[in-house]
């Protein structure tokens, strides 16, 4: 059993890193939309700036799905380490 346990530790971790590491990735590209669409806006460029809207909310949705799947994951982690150790 303590095999199998540090093997799920070591998924978890790794599971978790690549998440963290997604989310900074999405993280600064939404912040780079949001300037993007406020240099079109004040450009007077609206149909522009509705289409980095339109990136922009698809950006945040994913951001919002991995956000969930992180602590659903950790989450089922966590129960598990505790009910079977």
């Amino acid at each position: 059993m303590g095999r199998l346990l540090t093997i799920c530790s070591e998924a978890a971790s790794v599971t978790a890193h690549s998440l963290i590491n997604v989310v900074h990735t999405f993280h600064s590209q939404v912040g780079r939309l949001l300037a993007a669409r406020q240099a079109a806006r004040l450009r007077h460029d609206y149909k522009d700036a509705d289409r980095l809207r339109d990136a922009l909310n698809e950006q945040v949705c994913i951001c919002v799905f991995i956000y969930l799947y992180l602590s659903i994951y950790l989450s089922i982690f966590f129960i598990y380490t505790h009910v079977y150790v």
